[in-house]
């Protein structure tokens, strides 16, 4: 189709008004929206993007906007094509990395993020990329300047209410730090970037949107380092000396998969020179 060209490095938004979004999904388009996608951490709070805030596109790496001809895009969605009843929109977007702070330790189990998450969302850390660190097995980050602990999904710290006392709203400073010369690349079961960090930073991450699990690895010039979950549940690499990076970010499955992919095709094999000896 005529999107294929265009979305190696970026998501599809699909609108709700768009019944095919389900064939887009068959096709191997990356996309959000879609709600069979809920073993994913982070689909409790797709639920939460806002089509007409960029920030949130840039958030996904939604690059991508397909809508119904008859459906007023966004001011910053550009058209690239119309054809048949859809019509193609380009926005602006960092790609699969950006750079960003975390001054917040997170306290939490998974099923108590989902409220805390959506304050973020319309928090002055959302805008300043300050993006909390989710610890869910008592680790401690000595970078960052506060924690708070989850006790449920409306309260924290003593039954303080998230939402009389949104821990979220707190003054910032602006984040200025960049990355030069950034070049990302789509690997076969990752992603790889170079960049130039020209600060010292006490409390910089490199985010990768993608959803965090222990099975990625990620090398820092050439080095293991370990990532840990941010806001709202990314993969976050620790940056703090600057200094030319190139850092390689690759899924492994676990063992336990590869042993039950292999035996699937070793039988699919067995059953089909089977059946066609009969």
């Amino acid at each position: 189709g005529f999107y294929s060209a265009l979305i190696s490095r970026a998501r599809i938004k699909k609108s709700l008004e768009d019944p095919s979004w389900d064939l887009h999904i068959g096709d191997g388009f990356p996309t959000i929206g879609f709600l069979p996608q809920s073993w994913s951490p982070n689909s409790d709070t797709e639920q939460f993007f806002d089509e007409e805030n960029q920030k949130h596109y840039d958030l996904y790496n939604v690059s991508y906007l397909v809508l119904p001809i008859d459906k007023k895009p966004p001011q910053f969605a550009r058209l690239i094509v119309k054809k048949g009843r859809f019509s193609l929109y380009k926005v602006d977007s960092e790609s699969w990395f950006t750079l960003g702070k975390s001054s917040l330790e997170v306290m939490t189990k998974k099923n108590n993020l989902v409220n805390i998450t959506h304050l973020w969302f319309y928090s002055p850390m959302f805008v300043n990329k300050d993006y909390p660190v989710i610890v869910l097995n008592n680790e401690k980050f000595a970078f960052v300047d506060r924690t708070i602990i989850m006790s449920d999904q409306n309260s924290y710290d003593d039954n303080r209410v998230i939402w009389r006392e949104n821990p979220l709203f707190v003054n910032q400073k602006k984040f200025e730090q960049t990355l030069v010369n950034k070049v990302e690349k789509k690997l076969a079961q990752g992603y790889s970037v170079s960049f130039k960090l020209k600060n010292q930073c006490t409390n910089c991450i490199l985010i990768l949107k993608q959803t965090f699990h222990p099975n990625w690895q990620i090398l820092v010039n050439g080095k293991k380092q370990a990532a840990f979950p941010v806001f709202p549940f990314y993969i976050g690499i620790r940056l703090n000396s600057p200094g030319d990076y190139q850092i390689i970010a690759t899924y492994k499955p676990s063992t336990f998969k590869t042993i039950l992919l292999v035996s699937g095709v070793l039988i699919f094999i067995f059953a089909f020179k089977k059946i066609s000896k009969l």
